[in-house]
C-alpha cells in the first residue's frame, strides 16, 4: 500500500475567491460613496435651518397652509437635484428643498440661500407650483457662484 494520490486542484476555487475579492471591493466602494453623501448631507443642516426657518416666519406660507406649519427637509433625491451648495471663501449660495404640511394642505418647498461675509440668508422660496417669496432667482448668475436652474 502506498500513499494516496495528491488530488488535483482546479482553478475554480481561486476564480471563487477572485469573484468574491471584486465583489467585496464593489460593496466597500458603494458604502464609502453613501457614507460621504451622508456626511455632507448632515454638514448642511446649518444651513437648512435657516431655510426652514425663513418658511416658517413668511405669512403668505402660513396663509396659504395654515397653523402649525410642519416642515420637513426633503431627502437627496437622484432624480431631481432640490439641494445644492456651493461654497468659495465667505460667500456662498444654496438651493434646498423642503416638504411642507400644514391644516390647510400640503406642499413641496424649495429655498433659494446666499452666504454674505459669512452668514447664511434665505432669500426667495418657491411654493408649491405658483406662490414665490422673496426673490427667486430666474437665470443663471454670471459668476463662479451660479444657481444652475
Amino acid at each position: 500500500m502506498g500513499e494516496p494520490a495528491a488530488q488535483k486542484r482546479g482553478i475554480g476555487r481561486w476564480i471563487f475567491l477572485g469573484c468574491a475579492g471584486c465583489g467585496g471591493l464593489v460593496l466597500l466602494s458603494f458604502a464609502g460613496c453613501a457614507g460621504l453623501m451622508y456626511y455632507l448631507y448632515k454638514g448642511t443642516d446649518p444651513i437648512a435651518a435657516v431655510g426652514a426657518e425663513y418658511l416658517k416666519k413668511a405669512p403668505e406660507v402660513t396663509e396659504s397652509l395654515g397653523t402649525p406649519l410642519t416642515i420637513a427637509r426633503k431627502p437627496l433625491e437622484w432624480k431631481v437635484q432640490l439641494h445644492k451648495v456651493q461654497l468659495h471663501m465667505e460667500q456662498g449660495n444654496a438651493r434646498i428643498g423642503y416638504s411642507l404640511k400644514g391644516p390647510k394642505g400640503g406642499a413641496e418647498a424649495v429655498v433659494w440661500l446666499a452666504k454674505i461675509a459669512g452668514t447664511w440668508t434665505a432669500i426667495g422660496a418657491k411654493v408649491g407650483p405658483s406662490l414665490e417669496i422673496g426673490n427667486v432667482p430666474r437665470a443663471r448668475l454670471r459668476d463662479s457662484l451660479d444657481w444652475d436652474d
